[in-house]
């Protein structure tokens, strides 16, 4: 999930989230790329059963 944050630099908030519970397990704020998610990435990456999807490309699996 993401949001604008400015629209003239195009910041935005990067969310991971737990589907079952629907809390937010980590974010980033950045630039649209994938040094941005890897940031967000390496917050989640503990996690199992993960699943990414992104707006333009669909699903990832890691």
């Amino acid at each position: 999930m993401w949001h604008f944050v400015k629209k003239d630099n195009k910041l935005w908030v990067i969310k991971a989230f737990d589907r079952r519970s629907r809390r937010t397990v980590g974010w980033v704020l950045g630039v649209r790329d994938s040094a941005t998610f890897r940031r967000l990435y390496n917050k989640v990456k503990h996690l199992k059963d993960t699943v990414f999807y992104t707006a333009d490309e669909g699903r990832v699996e890691e």
